[in-house]
């Protein structure tokens, strides 16, 4: 859920929801120009959306029902206006008082993606570039304060299982691979798992294929040795291997080029 991961106690008091929103320091018009995004949705098991690129463009919802149903109206450039994109069904709750204007929908919150709500101390939330936003994602101010999503940022929404004791959600995976490869030669894989801060440490038991193909599982180390056994493009994929709880989100996939 759109989170401010400074003030996650807080939110949580008020609904599984990650969210206190900050004051947006920069107004965003629903004109401005959306960015091309990379985005992955990752539920409690699966990928459930992407990795693909989308344009976060502005939109306008209905939020609420009843008498206090309002038509809302979302930024582009907001790591909900990338959410939206991507197709994927989800529901939104509203904290403050939205409207069309864009600066007012700051404190929306994503309750739901297909049908599956946050309870308790679990959720959605989301990251740009391995880091938890400290705003809400629908803020106009952008997921840090600073303005909108920049081109080809990498946006990750998740389903988040909170740990009191950090004050954090589970850690993601991240790839990192050389680019270039040869056919038969094998080459090594490093993965890890970042926090909020993207502040990074060694993956063990992550399943790392080629291709949704052969795979090999990450030692203590965080790296895996992987071969190719034809030339073209390919792509890394890096998955949770280990039954444990919580699951820690897949890395986005890397392309990397076989002669």
């Amino acid at each position: 859920m759109p989170s401010t991961h400074t003030h996650r106690a807080a939110a949580r008091a008020v609904a599984v929801a990650f969210l206190v929103t900050l004051p947006s320091a920069v107004a965003a018009s629903p004109a401005a120009a959306a960015p091309s995004v990379q985005l992955q949705v990752v539920g409690k098991s699966a990928i459930l959306a992407g990795p693909k690129k989308v344009t976060a463009s502005s939109f306008t919802s209905a939020v609420g029902s009843g008498s206090k149903r309002r038509n809302c109206t979302v930024a582009a450039g907001t790591p909900l206006a990338a959410l939206k994109a991507s197709g994927i069904s989800f529901g939104i709750k509203d904290f403050g008082a939205c409207s069309r204007k864009p600066a007012d929908s700051a404190s929306l919150y994503v309750d739901s993606v297909r049908s599956v709500v946050g309870t308790g101390m679990e959720g959605w939330s989301y990251k740009v570039d391995n880091r938890a936003g400290t705003a809400g994602a629908a803020d106009p101010a952008g997921p840090f304060g600073a303005g909108m999503l920049k081109p080809n940022s990498r946006v990750l929404w998740f389903w988040c299982v909170y740990d009191p004791t950090t004050y954090a959600c589970q850690r993601n995976l991240v790839i990192s691979s050389p680019t270039t490869a040869h056919v038969g030669k094998a080459f090594t894989v490093s993965i890890k798992a970042c926090d909020d801060s993207n502040s990074c440490i060694a993956a063990k038991s992550v399943r790392v294929s080629l291709d949704g193909g052969q795979s090999v599982v990450t030692t203590s180390s965080g790296t895996a040795s992987l071969t190719a056994a034809a030339a073209g493009k390919h792509v890394i994929t890096a998955t949770e291997a280990s039954t444990g709880s919580p699951r820690r989100p897949d890395a986005f996939g890397e392309s990397i080029s076989v002669s």
